[in-house]
């Protein structure tokens, strides 16, 4: 009896916060409130997360009309986090060409993106900052789809790829040796692949 009694009390404690980690569209990760949707408001914010105190930006309260961006502090009960919103990777509250420069030159290896802008620029959440991403925030911008959907990764119609060469030429060559956009035919080759195991072609 005493050992049910205890369970009943560890999930009464622990339901709660079960439920506000598993808010849809919202995930944490080492201090970093990643996955909130473009556009979403603080006062939004508080509905989908119960323990939200209040958002803050540059040491300023921000009001629950307000559209919480890329490094907002979200001070909650248990502690403070930083906004990631989907795409927004200059932390402006806004998707525009700027997060599309900043996100093409981080995929060329001209800039380096923070902690929290790797965040935001994983656009599609597959853990990973690639050319789907990429290619989402351009679609976005030129307002194709909404962004800050997992199933946006799967609705790209076209790959484009900028320049394929035979792997010893690659590895031989002084220009494209070390150049992100230059693939080698058997990486291309793995690439469709893989499009083909998954059931796309």
């Amino acid at each position: 009896m005493k050992k049910l009694l205890s369970l009943l009390l560890c999930l009464i404690f622990l339901l709660p916060t079960m439920f506000a980690a598993s808010a849809e569209g919202i995930y944490y990760d080492s201090g970093i409130m990643k996955g909130i949707p473009p556009k979403t408001k603080v006062s939004e914010l508080k509905t989908l997360l119960a323990d939200v105190r209040s958002v803050s930006h540059e040491n300023n309260s921000v009001g629950d009309q307000a559209v919480i961006g890329t490094g907002y502090s979200i001070i909650c009960a248990s502690g403070t986090l930083q906004a990631s919103v989907l795409g927004d990777l200059n932390g402006d509250a806004d998707i525009d060409a700027i997060d599309y420069l900043l996100l093409k030159r981080a995929y060329l290896g001209v800039v380096s993106l923070s902690e929290i802008q790797q965040s935001a620029a994983d656009v599609d959440q597959d853990g990973s900052i690639d050319s789907l991403d990429y290619l989402c925030i351009k679609r976005h911008i030129i307002a194709d789809f909404e962004i800050g959907l997992k199933k946006n990764a799967k609705s790209v119609p076209v790959l484009l790829y900028h320049h394929i060469l035979p792997d010893e030429d690659k590895r031989n060559s002084y220009v494209f040796k070390n150049n992100n956009i230059t693939i080698e035919t058997s990486e291309f080759t793995r690439h469709m692949q893989i499009i083909k195991d998954l059931g796309y072609i």
